[in-house]
């Protein structure tokens, strides 16, 4: 049985190195055995020639030219059909007409090719199987038609020529074959070493997004999968302009804090204003807390509608925040936190300013210094009126891209001439906008929806979502981080009989959760769920390409 498994493994691997060729083979089969009847017919006549015989031949290599089309489980015979084929068309068809023909020369010397022939397109031992079996059939239905055995000596002496040529040509398919598994060998080691640099290159950027906004993260890898990382850095790093949202956010009177409270807990309050829109904003825009100040931009590679929602967002998210806490505050002595926030939109001078080594892009220019400017009128008697606790400021520019997306967003137009005010540095800015913090806590629901639809990570973590082995089909994905990774593999297993398969899973698959599914393309589901953190992505390659190797082996054709 295990002679028989070892044979069958052979086949398949052999139909498998001669499968990007078993098209244009059946191809040219099917039109050299009608050219080939009116050559020998018609043009060079020979003693013998049989029309059916050549048709048959022919449209049995008909089925592999659509052998893409093939159902799952009619492809599983496919290596077997393939040997078939070539067993008709040359051992058995060419001994054939060598007989009939009388031992002519045209068919000596074809007789000599198709054994060199035979050993290009299967396994070696296959070939002297056949070569053996169609020379021995063709004698048998040669003599039931002549009763003809003066030839048999002839045909020994024939074949004996023939069969050093089989041997010769065996001898380089049996190198060849062992080139082949050596090769198959190399390039599975070479597909462990890329999974192994996929997973290098995941943890690097795992390391990343705790240092970086996910929106850097994610722009890094894309360009990375582009340019290579060098290029990728230089893109991330480089100074261009850009039209950018952006928010500065600053904490009224905290000097003043520090009177009542430790600058601990002051710190700790601080840190929890910014946690949520740190949190949740990593996806959304660029974050950088600055001690008491938080500054947020993002740019308009989504568009410059999406880049204002995304700030807009955030800066409503903080107002919550804030209220939130200082409803907490309410029950202890410490004053309520204020922040003076300002939202502004325009051009500015993108990338790397104060070094070139340094993952640290940030944006510079006029817009950004009227944002910070927009932020200092929050600290006014008169805007502070009109504006409240934790109200937002909004530039003329911001407000006209923002106002369509929030149902009853009505901004409190603030006419800096008649208030007798006046942006600093900025005297032609004449109307601002003032968002109270009750807009902000009336979008509340919205808020929750918009930043949780975006909270995750970048989809660091690689996942297969199709590959091949032994022409069988496999995808896997993994789930969760660190302690908790679980894998998810699927294997089509269309070509494999369900029962072995049920076997198969219930003896060899004991450390796996499985499940097998039904239809037209019917899978094995397996998940390391018993396990979690346990398996690598190399060890859930090496798990799949096993199952396939010995489903392969298991599941006999019956």
């Amino acid at each position: 049985m295990n002679l028989l498994t070892r044979y069958n493994q052979l086949i398949r691997e052999a139909a498998e190195d001669a499968e990007p060729f078993m098209r244009p083979t059946a191809i040219l089969a099917l039109i050299s055995q009608l050219t080939f009847f009116i050559v020998w017919s018609y043009i060079f006549p020979q003693l013998y020639e049989n029309l059916p015989i050549r048709i048959f031949a022919g449209l049995f290599c008909l089925p592999m030219i659509f052998k893409d089309r093939w159902s799952p489980t009619w492809r599983k015979y496919l290596p077997y059909y393939w040997q078939v084929g070539i067993f008709i068309n040359l051992p058995f068809t060419f001994a054939f007409f060598l007989l009939q023909n009388q031992f002519s020369q045209v068919w000596l010397l074809s007789m000599l090719v198709s054994s060199l022939l035979l050993t290009v397109f299967i396994d070696w031992i296959s070939a002297i199987i056949m070569f053996t079996t169609g020379v021995v059939l063709a004698w048998l239905i040669h003599y039931l038609i002549s009763h003809d055995v003066t030839g048999f000596q002839n045909y020994m002496e024939i074949l004996s020529i023939s069969f050093f040529g089989l041997i010769l040509g065996g001898a380089i398919n049996f190198r060849l074959q062992r080139y082949r598994i050596k090769q198959r060998e190399f390039e599975k080691r070479m597909h462990l070493i890329s999974i192994k640099n996929r997973n290098l290159i995941r943890q690097y950027n795992q390391i990343l997004s705790r240092f970086l906004s996910n929106i850097l993260v994610k722009r890094l890898v894309r360009l990375q999968d582009q340019y290579g990382l060098d290029k990728a850095i230089e893109r991330i790093t480089g100074q261009e302009r850009r039209f950018c949202a952006i928010m500065q956010a600053d904490v009224r009177n905290f000097t003043k804090m520090f009177g009542s409270e430790s600058e601990h807990q002051v710190a700790q309050l601080i840190s929890m204003c910014f946690s949520e829109v740190i949190e949740y904003g990593q996806n959304l825009a660029v974050i950088k807390p600055v001690g008491d100040c938080i500054f947020l931009y993002c740019d308009d590679e989504e568009g410059r509608e999406q880049a204002v929602l995304n700030i807009l967002t955030l800066a409503f998210l903080l107002v919550n925040t804030v209220q939130n806490i200082n409803s907490a505050l309410k029950l202890t002595d410490t004053p309520p936190l204020n922040f003076g926030i300002a939202l502004h939109a325009g051009e500015v001078t993108y990338g790397n300013i104060a070094s070139e080594t340094m993952i640290d892009p940030t944006i510079i220019g006029i817009n950004v210094n009227m944002t910070a400017r927009l932020e200092e009128l929050t600290k006014t008697p008169n805007i502070k009126e009109i504006v409240g606790t934790n109200g937002i400021i909004l530039s003329d520019v911001f407000f006209s891209l923002s106002k369509q997306y929030f149902e009853g967003f009505h901004p409190i137009t603030i006419n800096l001439d008649q208030l007798g005010v006046s942006v600093r540095d900025f005297p032609d800015v004449s109307k601002v906008y003032a968002v109270p913090r009750s807009i902000a806590e009336s979008h509340q629901e919205f808020l929750e929806h918009y930043v949780h639809e975006r909270e995750k990570r970048p989809q660091i973590n690689y996942s297969v979502a199709q590959n091949e082995y032994l022409g069988v089909d496999y995808n896997y994905i993994m789930q969760g981080t660190g302690a908790d990774i679980t894998w998810i593999m699927q294997i089509n297993i269309g070509g494999f009989s369900r029962n072995v398969v049920t076997t198969y899973a219930s003896e060899k698959l004991t450390d796996l959760n499985y499940a097998i599914t039904s239809g037209l393309e019917p899978w094995i589901e397996l998940n390391t769920e018993k396990f979690p953190g346990e398996y690598g992505e190399s060890e859930i390659e090496d798990k799949i390409i096993k199952v396939i190797e010995e489903l392969s082996a298991m599941d006999l054709p019956t």
